[in-house]
């Protein structure tokens, strides 16, 4: 990590002197991968999933309350008739019940903290493999915006090239006018100056492959 910050420093010093144009430091660029990135985004559901599976396997310590209540209706109801005792009714019209039950495990042999410790720790090795991902879209950020400003400053260079190839092909052609150059100067001149244009060409694809990326 400490060869990490040494890279963003220097790179934002880089950016600072690099062409007049505005554009983000490369610790920007590397704040901008990482809060955008899709692999970061998955890294984290998949810590938030481990996080309540963890949860879960914890839940299972906390005690266990449930309730329940029924009602049944009778009809027609049971009852005998006495000419001196009346109507005896052996069970009421409405019938309610309700209870609350609970219960707790108390010792396990071990299972449920196996279970809570091997959860947590695949919980951490899903954090730890995302700092990775996180260095190395860092270091990829890096190289990329360094190639970047290379290829940039390798274009300038290249027209500068081309430019003085063009004043001097022109000198040529007109030392041929003159008498006092051959056309075989003003062909080698020429040769040069598409060979620089082709370079140039290269320089620029590889340019949009690097900002693309």
């Amino acid at each position: 990590m400490n060869r990490l910050k040494i890279l963003l420093a220097a790179g934002i010093v880089f950016a600072c002197t690099a062409s007049g144009q505005d554009s983000m430091t490369v610790e920007q660029a590397v704040q901008r991968v990482l809060q955008t990135h899709p692999a970061i985004d998955q890294a984290r559901a998949n810590i938030r999933a481990a996080e309540a599976r963890t949860s879960q396997a914890s839940s299972t310590k906390l005690p266990d309350v449930f309730s329940e209540a029924t009602y049944a209706h009778i009809g027609p109801v049971p009852a005998f008739s006495f000419p001196v005792f009346g109507t005896i009714v052996l069970a009421p019209e409405d019938n309610y019940n309700a209870h609350v039950a609970g219960q707790y495990t108390v010792y396990d042999f071990g299972k449920n903290n196996s279970t809570v410790d091997l959860s947590r720790s695949r919980e951490q090795s899903l954090r730890d493999a995302m700092e990775l991902t996180k260095t190395n879209l860092s270091l990829q950020t890096i190289r990329v915006f360094y190639t970047i400003i290379l290829l940039e400053q390798s274009l300038t260079v290249q027209d500068e090239q081309i430019e003085a190839l063009n004043q001097h092909l022109s000198v040529t052609q007109k030392r041929v006018a003159a008498g006092t150059a051959t056309s075989f100067d003003v062909l080698t001149t020429q040769v040069r100056v598409a060979g620089a244009q082709n370079q140039r060409v290269d320089i620029q694809n590889s340019l949009q492959k690097q900002e693309a990326m």
